[in-house]
């Protein structure tokens, strides 16, 4: 299986680096960093998101209904999240898709773990 690109790895790597600070307190967040095309996040025991590394930004899925979908929601209205043309957010089942610039992925990554 191929391994990620450089910069796919920079972004893997820093984003990573923000979670472990984002999650240093929090036992029932489980960040799973041994997959190697993204990172995965579980909270108390159920998986809340995924993140895929993107040259300019980072894909997140998420469970495309409950809580999460609603922080998304939220995200949205605040511009920290957002679609692009010819992306389709559903297109892994049961899961609903989205981009974050990596200037507001710590902001992000914060408020989908903590609020």
């Amino acid at each position: 299986m191929a391994g990620l690109r450089p910069y796919q790895q920079k972004a893997k790597d820093e984003t990573e680096n923000i979670l472990s600070k984002i999650t240093k307190n929090k036992p029932n967040v489980e960040v799973i960093t041994s997959l190697v095309k993204n990172t995965r996040i579980k909270i108390d025991g159920e998986k809340a998101m995924d993140i895929f590394y993107r040259a300019k930004e980072l894909r997140i899925n998420i469970p495309s209904t409950g809580k999460m979908y609603k922080k998304y929601t939220d995200l949205l209205m605040k511009n920290l999240a957002y679609q692009k043309d010819g992306a389709d957010p559903e297109s892994t089942k049961n899961e609903y898709a989205f981009f974050v610039s990596f200037e507001n992925a710590e902001k992000v990554l914060d408020y989908l773990i903590n609020k």
